[in-house]
Formats: C-alpha cells, sequence, structure tokens
C-alpha cells in the first residue's frame, strides 16, 4: 500500500474485501483477460502483468479517492478456529485465499456520488456475491466518504450487469454512445 493509504477491509456475510495488494496482479490479470469481461470496457483489450502492475503503482496508489477490493469468501480466508468474535477475521493467509472478484469505489474529490465497479469470476456467479459485495462497497461510500449516491457506467450490450445492477435499485440516469450511466440513494 502507498504510505498515506488506509488499509481498506470491509466484512459481509459471506465475504472478506481487502484492498487489492501488488501480488494479487496474477488473479486481477486473469479475471480482466476473460474476453467477455473487458469487452465491455471502455478500453477493451487483454492486459499485462507489467501493465496492471504500471497501473497499481503509478496511478491507484496515488488516488486516494479510488479503492479496489478483491473479494474471497470467509471460508477461504481462514480456517474456522481463526474467526475472531464479532465477525473480525485474522489477517489473511496466502494459501487460505482465492479470489472470486474485484470491486471498487472511485470519485471524485470530495464529491458525494460514487461510482461502483465490479469483476465476478464465472464460476462465483449466481450465488449473489456480487450483490453483497457492491452492497458493502455503497456502505463504504456512506459512511466513509459520506456519498448520498452511487453511479455504474455499464456498456449498453451488457445484458447481465444491466440486469444485475437494476436488481441492487439502481435506475438508469442517461446515455451516452456504448455507455449507459445508472444511479441510486444511499
Amino acid at each position: 500500500m502507498g504510505q498515506d493509504r488506509e488499509i481498506i477491509q470491509i466484512h459481509t456475510d459471506r465475504l472478506f474485501l481487502r484492498e487489492m495488494c501488488e501480488e494479487d496482479a496474477e488473479s486481477i490479470v486473469e479475471m480482466r483477460g476473460d474476453e467477455e469481461v473487458y469487452r465491455y470496457f471502455k478500453e477493451p483489450h487483454r492486459i499485462t502483468i507489467g501493465e496492471h502492475i504500471s497501473w497499481y503503482r503509478n496511478s491507484y496508489l496515488k488516488n486516494k479517492n479510488r479503492i479496489d477490493l478483491v473479494a474471497m469468501l470467509h471460508k477461504d480466508v481462514c480456517e474456522e478456529e481463526d474467526v475472531l468474535p464479532a465477525g473480525n477475521v485474522k489477517p489473511v493467509k496466502k494459501e487460505h485465499s482465492r479470489i472470486i472478484g474485484v470491486f471498487g469505489l472511485q470519485r471524485e474529490e470530495g464529491a458525494d456520488t460514487a461510482e461502483v465497479s465490479y469483476i465476478l469470476k464465472k464460476d462465483a456467479r449466481g450465488s449473489g456475491y456480487a450483490s453483497e459485495a457492491v452492497m458493502g462497497i455503497m456502505k463504504y461510500a456512506k459512511e466513509k466518504w459520506n456519498c448520498t449516491r452511487c453511479e455504474a457506467i455499464i456498456h449498453k450490450e451488457n445484458k447481465g450487469s444491466v440486469k444485475f445492477i437494476e436488481a441492487l435499485g439502481y435506475e438508469l440516469i442517461s446515455t451516452e454512445g456504448e455507455f449507459c450511466r445508472y444511479g441510486i440513494r444511499i
């Protein structure tokens, strides 16, 4: 982490989300390298580990108004005896962690609206994990950033993502070219 960045962790009922680190590059590039995922990005291309690490070091770590969290199932994070009272979890043991998705928030400095983003591995879809993670990061945006709204920018042909975000209560705000902006009050 950058020296002036707070280490962010979010716990939901089934998930442990922690801020990404450089060591997560391989898992993140694997998820982003899926053509079904990257074809809906504003700049659709398969990224390399080098591109990701360069972005991480030169852009991400310097941006205090953006967080990207990797999501893992609690059972993949630690053994049963590692769970502490009140739902706290001991630090992640690398050998037990399996990243199932990446969830992000970003905003303009001091803005009351945060943009959510998400990628979930294929084998983790359909289990409600994405909903749980997005609700967790929306709560973070409200409580830590004092946001009153969240938005998602989605490629209009990404029917699964549109269906997902609408199921969370987001409503269409606008369309610009290939992308639609959805929003919700939090």
